[in-house]
């Protein structure tokens, strides 16, 4: 039987940065579908996936994000501050798989959403391999992600400091969806919950 590779989704709502209707169309589609995986995880900001992501190990990791969220460090040097911006660097099993970054830039990336300092978005990271597509919010389907699949998990960030959506009320359109199915965390600080799926 041949192998069949498999990917882990992350999606950050900051890649719909300033939505007009067909990009609302687009994000609820793809939200809404990946709301079925079973192994989902919702969070405020994009560094809290690091648990539910090292737990799901994968072939690819698959960022839907308008940032690129990896970060270099130099040889031999402690690794970086921890944060939404470089969590994709504390990826436990990043040397034996591929970064997949879809990001709506035309530059590819190189500077806009490069999280990388000076350097390109993904040189000197130590991923297997490093790839980028470029995608119009407007036009991301869920055809097209399911292409990249099977996943072994899915996480959805609402990153309200880089999005200009309204965190809150997108966490309850989130959780509203399939209330019966999904638990919230105590809500902390003002903040939006985890949601996670029962098993």
């Amino acid at each position: 039987m041949a192998y069949i590779a498999t990917s882990y989704l992350t999606i950050d709502v900051d890649f719909w940065l300033d939505p007009t209707n067909p990009m609302l169309t687009s994000l609820f589609s793809v939200l809404h579908w990946a709301m079925c995986h079973p192994e989902i995880l919702v969070v405020t900001h994009h560094q809290q996936i690091l648990k539910h992501a090292n737990t799901h190990p994968a072939d690819r990791l698959v960022n839907v994000d308008a940032h690129s969220d990896v970060c270099h460090w130099k040889p031999g040097e402690k690794m970086g501050p921890f944060n939404c911006g470089t969590w994709g660097a504390f990826i436990e099993w990043r040397q034996a798989a591929v970064f997949h970054w879809i990001h709506p830039h035309t530059n590819g990336g190189i500077d806009k959403g490069n999280c990388n300092s000076s350097f390109h978005w993904d040189e000197k990271l130590d991923w297997k391999k490093t790839t980028s597509k470029k995608v119009c919010p407007s036009r991301l389907t869920v055809d097209y992600l399911v292409k990249l699949g099977p996943y072994t998990g899915v996480s959805i960030s609402l990153s309200p400091e880089w999005s200009s959506l309204p965190c809150v009320e997108l966490a309850k359109l989130i959780a509203r969806y399939d209330e019966r199915s999904i638990k919230r965390s105590h809500w902390k600080n003002g903040d939006t919950p985890v949601i996670r799926r029962k098993p």
